[in-house]
């Protein structure tokens, strides 16, 4: 996934994983908002046992809502 920041602040994203989301939102009629995690991180732990990025933010219950997937290597995982 790659992202560009456009004139007003606004982010487009591009590539075969937002074409996923995009084509899954319009199938099974959902909306989506992106957000990335604010340390840029997906997550790894840190010397005291403590996670960063998206996965802490999942285990420090930071959104109440949260759908994340990650794309390597054209394999995709939910």
């Amino acid at each position: 996934m790659m992202s560009t920041k456009l004139e007003g602040g606004i982010i487009s994203y591009k590539g075969y994983c937002i074409d996923l989301l995009n084509e899954l939102a319009r199938y099974l009629k959902f909306t989506y908002e992106i957000y990335v995690s604010p340390d840029g991180k997906y997550g790894s732990e840190t010397e005291n046992g403590t996670w960063n990025g998206m996965i802490g933010e999942l285990l420090n219950e930071v959104p109440k809502h949260i759908v994340c997937f990650v794309c390597c290597w054209s394999v995709c995982c939910f």
